[in-house]
């Protein structure tokens, strides 16, 4: 038996947009069948996962049947079918709970029912507002109040604690009132937390210079190409970026194996660029076309700065200098501030 369990909140797995075999979610399950964890969930926190999936899906595809999709479906390309015909959200939904399943399995998780634990234990702290239950939505908790006291007992079956993992403020005033369990705010700390103590993943941490030297390099060349979109003018564009500095912060290891880690790094990143966007307030609207007409054109330039995060593989060569590969950002697309409009402007 490990000497520790993992619990994922539900709301961890939505940040993680329920990539089951992505890179955290994946190391995670990879933990879990190499026994170096026990994966653990309850039923009710099984039960809020597909109803996430459910709920999240329904939203992606009422996206994609929004009015800035439409003109997509005038293209004659058969890449945007899915513009013009998209999989009922039910069925997605389905898809994506197998994945979920099959992710459990994967990572060998134990499933805890909730039927074990003594209500009254429940009922006690929501009568004395003890956490979960020291809030405004005291009846919002009882699901992870059940949670939460299986998890408990678990650890006090076993003589270990429970890693409780989940960006909810709520769960982490409850982690600090029970004595077995431990709050982690996300998946990658939890990873680093597991993976730390290998040798490879304390020369990592150093963040040796030839590293953060070929991180930067990176960014600063292949961070140009990613999408921009305007905050408040998304009609409008974004073109000539240029990155004046980038700052590598905290490196998470997700993943270690014999001679290679999985990581993912912070990295602040300083630019400028120009944009321009139709002033939809000037010209004129047609309402048979549905086209604005004659309308004037707003520029500018911007300075800004965005943390964002990258992964890549860390290995050391024979000659003890730092090997990095797959480097990769995890998001491709930057929201950026035009200007401080407030409530004005013509996206309002």
């Amino acid at each position: 038996m490990p000497n520790y369990g993992v619990f994922v909140d539900p709301s961890e797995y939505r940040r993680n947009a329920f990539d089951f075999a992505g890179g955290r979610l994946g190391a995670l399950a990879d933990l879990g069948s190499r026994e170096s964890i026990t994966l653990l969930q309850t039923d009710v926190s099984i039960r809020e996962v597909r109803t996430l999936i459910q709920r999240s899906m329904k939203e992606a595809c009422d996206d994609l049947k929004k009015s800035s999709l439409v003109p997509l479906k005038s293209v004659t390309d058969s890449r945007l079918d899915i513009f013009r015909s998209p999989p009922p959200a039910h069925e997605l939904s389905e898809t994506l709970c197998r994945q979920f399943d099959e992710h459990l399995d994967a990572g060998s998780c134990t499933r805890l029912e909730v039927s074990d634990v003594d209500p009254s234990i429940i009922f006690d702290a929501y009568f004395r507002e003890q956490p979960p239950f020291d809030s405004s939505k005291k009846k919002m908790e009882f699901p992870d109040a059940f949670t939460l006291q299986r998890l408990v007992m678990w650890a006090e079956k076993n003589n270990t604690e429970v890693y409780v993992v989940g960006p909810d403020r709520d769960l982490e005033r409850i982690c600090h009132a029970r004595e077995r369990l431990r709050y982690f705010e996300k998946l990658e700390m939890v990873l680093d937390y597991v993976n730390r103590a290998d040798e490879l993943v304390r020369r990592l941490k150093k963040k040796p210079e030839d590293l953060i030297v070929c991180l930067s390099r990176f960014v600063s060349e292949e961070f140009p190409n990613l999408e921009f979109t305007l905050e408040y003018n998304p009609h409008g564009d974004i073109e000539n970026v240029v990155v004046s500095d980038v700052e590598v912060g905290d490196i998470f290891a997700l993943d270690v194996s014999a001679d290679e880690v999985l990581a993912e790094a912070e990295v602040k990143v300083e630019f400028a660029a120009n944009f321009f966007y139709e002033d939809l307030d000037t010209g004129f609207y047609d309402k048979e076309t549905g086209r604005h007409y004659m309308t004037e054109y707003v520029r500018g330039e911007i300075e800004d700065s965005q943390t964002i995060s990258i992964t890549f593989t860390y290995s050391i060569g024979a000659d003890g200098k730092s090997i990095v590969s797959d480097v990769t950002f995890t998001k491709d697309r930057i929201r950026v501030e035009e200007e401080d409009r407030g409530d004005y402007g013509a996206w309002k």
